[in-house]
């Protein structure tokens, strides 16, 4: 099957629809007074590279890896491991954090599962689409992923074909399991997981994926190089020279990118120096002893440098951008652990003595170096306390938005250590502004970042932290107003901590009919003529205003629109024509015939399932998406063609 992008674009799923009874007006949480974790480097994405050495003593022996970058949806990348014991092995990982994750060396079942020390490196990447400072393009993202091949998009299409890293993120099965990997496009491309040969199916497991486009460079940190060997990395030992100059041993991960062999197997490392390392392919033995295995070609990512490196927004692949200014109260930067402000960039004060930020000091910010406190203090750190000194405060931020548009709104959100529950209650609104009115509530709905919804004057046990809280709301006005306040019962200047706020439009769900009126959305990838699509008017999207201009379907642009009742509910719709030689199916059909073939050899069937997808935004500056099942085929000499371009060089 094909599954589409899981990368991580938020903690909140939207799955509301009109009339359902939101929440009115503000609501309220409540915090524990304490703060976990010490202050994240970093005020943006950041990737993180690194080594590890550790033993393992027995199979259920796991070790923590703390990390120096602050992530919201971290992807984790280990491996391969050195070769300091032979016993045929690999890394594992699970209970991946924003600050650190757990590392072990993983023994196939059939082995006992104590293995000697091992030195692996890892690469740590912010889930998104992203450029390196020196504008080579990264991917990284998650999806879920069992024993059968699955195809991933990138974001928007690499210029030439990456280097793909992926790795198991979690432990939801407790056999040993590597991923496998085949189909590497600039599109996109297939993994799956992969037993022992004793054994079978595995439970679904998150599967990380990194992908970088090849090639070498220098950044402030030190130079790198991402790279992909000949096909000739098997069970003997194949000694792959560096191009890049590095001033020692570099941090080296990497992943097979063929499946021309069907054996389990990992890869391993050994003599990794400045210009050059060894890399094997090693099978396991659980079913025989053989252990010989087919020339794959291996992708790696060779790092001089130890640390964290910034990540720009790709452009066309980066989310919606935030619409809040100074989210993470950055601004003004504070000189000591705390200060206090009448004005902060960004943000206003409807109530209150001041904004009070703090800088590394009680636990430290969820994101950036500083947050805020929304009970602050009247006379700062220089001045004395009153006696029964209130520093309750309720801040806003004004924006533009889109009347129609769906936005989410997420922030982070703690008590303040040392100080009761009853002293960290944050009140969260979101407020329709009129002109030459006052402002309105739109009602909201809060979810907390393991998705339950918030329901009205909730306690949170276990919140000994930073936790996100996510929201999302369609705009009725062109500006909006976000507000923030404390609401704790003391009013003394101590609790209620605010950080990372974020203001994003997300596309409105469009219904989308490819070739309408047909029973059966087959296409002929093989037509010199068009696609029909149909974009339907609902009561969340008026078809008629859609902007043809910024209409893509499969890559393709419109070629000819014309506006009909297409469901027959009395509203007028839009048929789009798009040319198929246009769009970019064929390759996704290419894939799915890969998929398909799998390892028996043979081709199940000419027509193949898959979700296309529309995007594009309406007059008003509303994005929307939409998807529909369509089957995809060749026939005759044409699939003929196609399958030996892609079986005649045996990579797969």
């Amino acid at each position: 099957m094909l599954h589409r992008n899981h990368r991580c674009r938020g903690r909140f799923a939207w799955g509301g629809t009109r009339g359902r009874a939101w929440l009115a007006g503000a609501l309220l949480l409540v915090g524990i007074g304490a703060v976990g974790g010490a202050p994240r480097a970093g005020a943006g994405p950041v990737a993180e590279s690194g080594r590890v050495k550790f033993g393992q003593a027995h199979r259920d022996a796991w070790q923590t890896v703390q990390l120096k970058g602050r992530f919201t949806c971290p992807v984790v990348i280990a491996g391969p491991l050195s070769f300091d014991g032979a016993q045929p092995a690999m890394v594992r990982i699970r209970r991946v954090t924003g600050s650190s994750f757990q590392i072990q060396t993983d023994e196939w079942n059939y082995l006992d599962g104590s293995h000697a020390a091992e030195t692996t490196g890892y690469l740590v990447v912010e889930a998104g689409s992203y450029l390196l400072p020196d504008g080579t393009r990264i991917d990284a993202g998650t999806l879920p992923t069992d024993h059968r091949w699955y195809i991933e998009r990138f974001c928007t299409d690499f210029e030439k074909t990456p280097v793909v890293l992926t790795q198991c993120q979690t432990r939801n099965g407790s056999d040993a399991v590597v991923t496998r990997q085949r189909g590497i496009s600039r599109r996109q491309f297939s993994v799956r997981l992969q037993e022992e040969e004793r054994g079978g199916s595995h439970a679904v497991e998150t599967i990380g994926y990194v992908a970088i486009e090849q090639g070498r460079g220098a950044l402030d940190a030190g130079p790198y190089e991402v790279a992909r060997t000949p096909r000739q990395v098997t069970h003997q030992w194949h000694r792959q020279s560096f191009s890049n100059a590095f001033p020692a041993a570099p941090v080296l991960v990497a992943s097979m990118q063929t499946f021309n062999g069907s054996d389990p197997v990992a890869v391993r490392y050994r003599n990794l120096y400045r210009g050059s390392v060894q890399l094997m392919v090693q099978e396991e033995t659980s079913r025989d002893k053989e252990t010989s295995h087919a020339a794959e070609a291996v992708g790696y990512a060779a790092w001089g440098f130890t640390g964290l490196v910034p990540l720009l927004p790709a452009p066309g692949g980066a989310p919606s951008p935030n619409l809040i200014v100074n989210g993470s109260f950055e601004e003004p930067r504070v000189s000591g652990g705390w200060d206090v402000f009448r004005t902060i960039p960004g943000w206003k004060l409807l109530s209150g003595p001041n904004f009070e930020l703090q800088r590394g000091i009680l636990g430290g910010p969820a994101h950036g170096a500083q947050h805020l406190e929304l009970d602050a203090d009247v006379n700062g750190p220089s001045g004395a306390s009153p006696r029964n000194e209130r520093g309750a405060i309720v801040v806003a931020q004004q924006v533009d938005t889109v009347p129609g548009q769906l936005y989410t709104l997420s922030f982070a959100f703690s008590g303040r250590p040392g100080t009761s529950r009853s002293e960290n209650v944050l009140r969260v609104a979101a407020m329709s502004v009129r002109e030459g009115s006052s402002s309105e509530p739109i009602a909201i709905e809060l979810r907390d970042d393991s998705g339950a919804v918030v329901v009205g004057d909730p306690t949170l046990p276990g919140n000994s932290g930073w936790r996100y809280y996510t929201t999302a709301f369609v705009a009725t006005e062109a500006r909006t107003e976000i507000r923030f306040g404390d609401r704790g019962q003391n009013n003394n200047t101590l609790g209620t901590f605010l950080d990372d706020v974020q203001l994003r439009a997300v596309a409105v769900a469009a219904e989308v009919d490819v070739k309408p009126g047909e029973g059966d959305a087959r296409i002929n990838l093989a037509s010199k003529g068009v696609i029909p699509v149909a974009v339907l008017t609902t009561d969340v999207l008026d078809a008629t205003t859609v902007d043809f201009a910024t209409v893509r379907f499969e890559g393709a642009t419109p070629v000819q629109a014309s506006t009909e009742d297409v469901d027959g509910d009395g509203d007028a719709d839009l048929i789009l024509h798009f040319a198929t030689q246009e769009t970019t199916l064929l390759e996704t059909y290419a894939a799915l015939l890969l998929i398909d073939v799998g390892e028996d050899g043979f081709l199940d069937s000419h027509i193949q399932p898959f979700s296309a997808s529309l995007t594009g935004r309406t007059t008003a500056g509303v994005a929307f998406s939409g998807e529909d099942d369509v089957e995809l085929l060749l026939t005759g000499k044409a699939l003929d063609d196609l399958l030996d371009q892609l079986l005649g060089d045996g990579e797969y």
